[in-house]
């Protein structure tokens, strides 16, 4: 058993408050527009998602992740199919969400985002909360299918 005195306990705390403090976002280019991860502690992860109009995500799940997409500007619809996809025949929630709008999606339920173009030039900002990031964690209804630059 290996035990720490309560200053060696103080000195490790004080060590990953800094490593948190010092957490760099994380920028990624999708083909629907970008995804900067801005938070990722060791139970949440928070990102900014840029959607440029007429884009989508693939259709996809996540086996653990809780997530919730809030928009900051602009709207975004949500397909959500609780019961599978099924070449898309399926039954799907649609959500449009505007401005001040959030959804919550929970483990296993495959969805896809895009934005709600309506002829707008305008990106949305969306802000996605969710349990941490586990990798390897979206699991793609067709792997071949990446984030596409059209509306499904």
């Amino acid at each position: 058993m290996f035990l720490m005195s309560v200053d060696e306990c103080v000195e490790n705390a004080e060590k990953e408050v800094a490593k948190a403090l010092q957490f760099k976002s994380v920028e990624t280019i999708k083909e629907w527009g970008k995804e900067i991860i801005i938070a990722d502690g060791p139970s949440y992860c928070g990102k900014l998602l840029i959607v440029n109009p007429g884009c989508s995500s693939s259709v996809h799940k996540h086996n653990s992740i809780d997530e919730t997409l809030y928009v900051l500007t602009g709207a975004i619809v949500v397909d959500v199919f609780p019961q599978g996809y099924n070449n898309g025949a399926s039954k799907r929630e649609r959500h449009n969400l505007k401005e001040g709008e959030s959804l919550r999606i929970p483990p296993g339920v495959l969805h896809q985002f895009y934005s709600s173009y309506n002829g707008s030039v305008e990106q949305s900002m969306v802000v996605e909360t969710s349990t941490r990031l586990v990798e390897g964690d979206v699991h793609r209804l067709k792997p071949q299918d990446s984030d596409r630059t059209s509306q499904p």
